[in-house]
């Protein structure tokens, strides 16, 4: 480590280093005897309380991240349950009303997260435009979701005249 600082000029700071188990799993018996050579107390797994953070990304998954999955199983399990009925299209749309409803809080949630401490409030418009003409790129959910139900549904609606021969 040392020769990799001199030929990069960059300083090795050994309070920040962890070790983690690229699998996940609890491997610190294993490797016990060489973290404490290295003066490493601690191996990461995805037992711990918060993931490890490398410039800014998670890159172990924590304990609340399987309950998020679990819930997306659940509804899609859900949905998939109704998607063998034939069901109507204003059936269809009273069943993923639901859907439409779990979406909009997590975007509530999302919208508080984003506005918090925040001051003067930055319009939700700036929010989701992109990037390049001054937006900050966050994707509307309600909008896209509009436009998915936009492409499916007026197809459907489109009424065909009969054209004389």
């Amino acid at each position: 480590m040392d020769l990799f600082c001199r030929a990069s000029n960059a300083r090795f700071n050994h309070n920040k280093v962890e070790a983690f188990s690229i699998s996940g799993r609890d491997t610190s018996g294993f490797w016990a005897r060489h973290l404490q050579d290295m003066n490493m107390q601690h191996m990461r797994t995805v037992k711990d309380p918060d993931p490890l953070i490398y410039l800014g990304f998670p890159l172990i998954q924590i304990t609340q991240q399987p309950t998020n999955y679990i819930v997306i199983r659940k509804l899609k399990q859900g949905l998939r349950v109704h998607s063998d009925r034939s069901l109507s299209v204003v059936g269809k749309a009273t069943v993923g009303q639901h859907a439409a409803t779990l979406q909009m809080l997590i975007t509530s949630v999302a919208i508080h997260f984003l506005k918090q401490d925040i001051f003067p409030l930055i319009p939700w418009a700036t929010w989701t435009l992109p990037r390049y003409p001054g937006g900050l790129g966050i994707l509307d959910v309600k909008q896209q979701s509009a436009a998915l139900y936009f492409r499916w549904v007026q197809p459907l609606l489109a009424i065909d005249t009969p054209r004389p021969p």
